[in-house]
């Protein structure tokens, strides 16, 4: 265990908000130092310096084998000796070798977006702050590792001089590439919902697909009216009766039904015959021109000696 010089009592509370440890090989113990940093920032005690806080607290942090390991570490006596034997330990020399080689040879993968890549860059930067690599070598491979696209980006947006621009600015460029990529890419996202295909970054939006749409649904009520239409054809032509060819009734329904000479002037009316002025027929037509009994001619036309023989009036003569 670390010595400590000064004593002083911790609260259980703030104990119990230190993150924990357990020494795993799946843990990263620059993230936990980290972690653990920004817990004893909030805490303030008078006449503590910040080595005796951080010793006391770092035990309560470190769980099951990172625990054993602490309790055999005796002559441990400021903060930065035991921030550096804890990152020795669990942070091996293969893993920081695996780290260092993903930095300097990063590459962006197919169709990764400008921002993303930075941001996963800077990430292995993070999980690894004592890669000991030169801030020059690092915006060397970040640029080396772009695709052909993205660097000639980058080339015209320092007019072609980026080999030229210190380590410094070369950092600020990509800060600066990285933000406008990632508002182009929410203004993309916001403003074409529909993206029918994507190539090389550029984003295509048809405006057939509303009228096409139209077309379809105008077309389904077309055939929907095409089908009624045929359906009350069927329906209306289904109803005229057989016999008579009246459409107010069936043919079971039809009067004529059983009355022969009904049926005989039907048929005389489907060969072309002329009606008969028959006034007790179901048929007869009851226009006063061709009633027999109103008519103003004769109708003894074959036999005009019929119509000559007849007696004349008498004449008077005063």
């Amino acid at each position: 265990m670390p010595t400590i010089t000064e004593l002083f009592e911790l609260k259980n509370s703030l104990i119990q908000m230190l993150p924990s440890f357990y020494g795993l090989e799946s843990e990263n113990p620059f993230k936990h130092d980290d972690a653990f940093l920004e817990i004893c920032s909030t805490v303030l005690l008078n006449n503590i310096s910040d080595d005796a806080l951080r010793l006391r607290l770092f035990p309560f942090s470190l769980k099951d084998k990172a625990k054993a390991w602490l309790d055999t570490k005796t002559n441990i006596t400021t903060w930065d000796q035991l921030q550096k034997e804890f990152l020795k330990k669990f942070f091996s020399i293969g893993k920081l070798t695996a780290l260092r080689r993903a930095i300097t040879t990063f590459s962006q993968n197919k169709n990764e977006q400008l921002h993303k890549s930075w941001e996963r860059f800077k990430e292995l930067l993070r999980s690894c702050p004592h890669h000991e690599v030169p801030m020059w070598q690092l915006v060397q491979s970040f640029y080396s590792g772009l695709d052909e696209h993205n660097r000639q980006m980058v080339d015209a947006s320092c007019g072609g001089s980026f080999l030229y621009k210190t380590p410094e600015e070369a950092w600020e460029l990509f800060e600066h590439l990285s933000e406008n990529s990632h508002l182009h890419a929410t203004s993309s996202h916001c403003d074409l919902p529909r993206q029918l295909g994507s190539k090389g970054g550029i984003y295509e939006v048809s405006h057939s697909v509303d009228l096409s749409s139209q077309v379809d649904a105008l077309t389904k009520k077309f055939d929907q009216l095409l089908c009624m239409n045929k359906v009350s054809t069927t329906s209306s032509v289904q109803d005229v009766c057989s016999i008579c060819a009246s459409p107010m009734h069936a043919s079971l329904d039809c009067p004529c039904v059983g009355k022969p000479e009904c049926v005989t002037e039907q048929v005389n009316v489907a060969q072309g015959f002329p009606p008969s002025n028959n006034s007790y027929s179901n048929t007869y037509n009851p226009g006063w021109r061709n009633h027999p009994n109103f008519s103003w001619r004769s109708q003894n036309v074959e036999n005009p000696q019929a119509q000559s023989s007849r007696p004349t009036p008498p004449s008077f003569q005063n």
